[in-house]
């Protein structure tokens, strides 16, 4: 999803919140604030802090967002920040609550469906975690690489088949990938 419509038919069609025509706002907000690849996996809107907000959940960061006639606040939270997310579901609402590393805050949902919402809000913060996962195994084994083949340049400086500049040279190369 990138625009704002995309975003209430979404929320609408899954339950995940109810949209007054003048909460609209707050998607728009939303659909300004995404850079220009990013898209949303996962949208709901619900009270936060005494009220009502939009959320977009995107492959790296929530995005929460209220737009008023005299203000405007968008927090955005990178999801590999996000350490917990657990549900309590009541007879016809529910809250959401976000774990950080700095902050807890719950989301207030007038939905039957937050078991449902929780499950697909938990499947793009694993997806995602799982990415990040991969790209630091990826730079650690990049590390372990240069550092291999400095270790071998050293070797070849040491035994005189390369000169001090070429060894130099191909080091600052390799830390570079690190």
């Amino acid at each position: 999803m990138k625009t704002a419509n995309e975003m209430i038919t979404y929320v609408l069609e899954n339950e995940f919140g109810k949209i007054a025509k003048k909460e609209d706002k707050n998607f728009d907000l939303i659909e300004q604030t995404l850079h220009d690849n990013e898209v949303v996996i996962v949208a709901f809107s619900g009270s936060y802090n005494l009220s009502k907000y939009a959320f977009a959940i995107t492959k790296n960061r929530l995005i929460i967002a209220r737009k008023r006639s005299f203000d405007v606040n968008v927090q955005t939270i990178l999801l590999k920040h996000i350490t917990n997310v657990t549900f309590n579901s009541g007879h016809r609402d529910g809250t959401i609550t976000f774990s950080t590393l700095n902050d807890v805050f719950k989301v207030e949902l007038s939905t039957k469906q937050v078991i449902t919402l929780h499950e697909a809000i938990q499947r793009v913060i694993v997806q995602s975690n799982n990415t990040f996962d991969a790209t630091e195994t990826q730079n650690s084994d990049n590390a372990t690489s240069s550092i291999e083949e400095i270790k071998k340049l050293k070797e070849l400086l040491d035994l005189g088949a390369i000169s001090e500049k070429e060894y130099e040279e191909k080091k600052q190369e390799l830390l570079a990938r690190i």
